[in-house]
């Protein structure tokens, strides 16, 4: 449900990953922003709960975990198209087509297997904003069905595929800069992305 607004006006197109390992709170905190913004805001379900929830299947085989990660990147991309087609001018985005890096494994790196770059990735995203995992004794839980993960497996972080720091304060070179909670990366017109505290 979104609101209806006033506004006729264009606005530029942007896409907003909220990203982070599971039971960071992502689809809580886009459940809220869903039903305050307006209808120019769209939010797009995760695409690992749409290929998982869909009966998928789960299996401790490379194979069958490299298919996985396809399908949830294309699941992603598609569904990004989709509500640009609808011409929404903000696309928040339950984890981005970036993420499957992190859990990708076998010999061929995740890029590759998918014909394209991580540079190109990243340039489809505005803004990212990471937020942590909490720890067992703060919540972290396995109340999502879909959630298979262990605690020790979800504090894992996407700093592999994002290529972030574990600080705002202190990125890494040549990196996305990504927020952590509290912090947003945004694209600069020109010049390299900085840090913005929000």
């Amino acid at each position: 449900m979104t609101r209806d607004c006033a506004c006729n006006l264009e606005h530029p197109r942007r896409r907003i990953v909220l990203t982070g390992g599971p039971g960071a709170g992502k689809t809580a905190v886009l459940e809220l922003v869903r039903q305050s913004l307006c209808r120019h805001v769209t939010v797009l379900p995760e695409s690992a709960g749409i290929v998982f929830g869909g009966g998928f299947p789960r299996r401790d085989n490379v194979g069958v975990k490299q298919a996985a990660q396809r399908a949830i990147y294309h699941v992603q991309r598609e569904l990004e198209s989709a509500a640009e087609a609808e011409g929404v001018n903000i696309v928040l985005c339950d984890r981005g087509c970036v993420d499957g890096a992190a859990y990708w494994i076998g010999v061929e790196d995740f890029w590759t297997a998918l014909g394209t770059t991580r540079e190109a990735l990243l340039a489809r995203y505005d803004v990212v904003v990471h937020l942590r995992v909490p720890g067992a004794a703060n919540g972290y839980g396995h109340q999502n069905p879909l959630r298979v993960e262990s605690v020790a497996e979800a504090l894992v972080s996407l700093t592999v595929s994002w290529n972030t720091s574990a600080s705002p304060a202190t990125p890494t070179s040549g990196a996305v800069n990504v927020g952590w909670i509290g912090f947003v990366r945004s694209r600069a017109a020109k010049g390299p992305p900085s840090w913005v505290q929000v």
